[in-house]
């Protein structure tokens, strides 16, 4: 059973399922383009604003915030802007939060999904669930999967730093990344794929050493910080120090308990952070191997190079968790 088949958790780790697989017939094609990205200035629990990074778009006719969320492996639609823009929906099978919970997905192989700057997104199947409040308070009507956009000559850029979101060629990305940063994830690096029903995962993973222990952490701009699962080498290692802050969060099957402990050393490829890490339960991905993620507190420092088969990322180095100031 994959860790994260849909998951949405406020201040936490943002929603993931499975990337989509096109639908029969000739799917649009987005023209080229530039989308802004920017930050929710308005505070959520605990005063904190939701930290990953948005889009302005429509979800058929409607205006709507959009996530831009490289842990989430399929696009997903809140259940009830899809109804009320009238798309077309189908029942699918039901997909897992971290902890195993099942959550009741539906369906829409025509989601008529528009970013503004770039254009409308190619017709491929979104899982369609109702969204957490919290993010429906923001204004969030979708949740975009990146790595489900374009194919192996084209790549999405996200560009956090510059709060840009572009389409273009493979090779000019690859050209422009090499001048930015350090390595985060080195070039031509392949995505996990797995078909799981209707959708097939595509996940972003790369290895890492967290607390001094090896592992394999998925990179999500759904998710605030980085965190592990108890069961991990590394969760377990932290876990030992005693102390750390409990809390719960909110995800798509309810709530989520979490235990946070400060000061936890993060590195992956050349970048190297120190920053708060959630503990959670759940279990090692069997097909991807990821025991954790990469969040917004070291990923709001990078650009992000992403398509259907391979991902890259470089990276300004982090000295610590840094706050980002949002933009209206």
């Amino acid at each position: 059973m994959p860790m994260r088949a849909l998951v949405c958790v406020w201040a936490t780790a943002a929603l993931a399922a499975c990337a989509a697989s096109p639908t029969p017939g000739s799917p649009r094609v987005a023209p080229r383009g530039r989308a802004t990205i920017f930050f929710s200035p308005i505070p959520g629990s605990g005063g904190r604003t939701f930290p990953s990074p948005l889009v302005r778009g429509r979800v058929g006719a409607l205006p709507a915030i959009l996530v831009i969320d490289t842990g989430a492996q399929v696009s997903t639609i809140d259940a009830a802007i899809a109804r009320a823009a009238g798309l077309p929906l189908e029942s699918a099978s039901a997909g897992h939060d971290p902890t195993g919970q099942p959550v009741r997905l539906e369906r829409s192989d025509r989601p008529s999904l528009v970013i503004d700057g770039w254009g409308a997104l190619p017709e491929q199947r979104v899982a369609v669930v109702a969204l957490p409040e919290p993010l429906r308070r923001l204004g969030v009507g979708a949740i975009v999967s990146p790595q489900a956009l374009v194919g192996p000559s084209e790549a999405v850029v996200i560009d956090v730093p510059r709060r840009e979101l572009e389409r273009t060629s493979l090779r000019a990305a690859t050209a422009a990344l090499a001048s930015r940063g350090v390595e985060l994830v080195p070039v031509a690096s392949h995505l996990c794929r797995e078909q799981t029903g209707e959708f097939e995962r595509r996940v972003l993973v790369a290895p890492a050493t967290v607390a001094g222990r090896s592992s394999v952490l998925e990179l999500d701009t759904g998710a605030s910080g980085c965190f592990v699962i108890s069961e991990s080498e590394a969760g377990r290692s932290v876990s030992a120090r005693g102390g750390g802050e409990s809390g719960t969060r909110v995800g798509a099957a309810g709530p989520i308990e979490v235990r946070t402990y400060p000061d936890v050393p993060v590195a992956m490829g050349a970048v190297r952070a120190t920053t708060s890490l959630s503990v959670t339960r759940g279990a090692r991905d069997a097909a991807c191997g990821y025991e954790g993620r990469l969040g917004m507190d070291v990923l709001r420092h990078c650009v992000i190079v992403v398509n259907r088969e391979q991902v890259f990322a470089r990276c300004d180095q982090v000295d610590g968790p840094r706050a980002l100031a949002p933009v209206h």
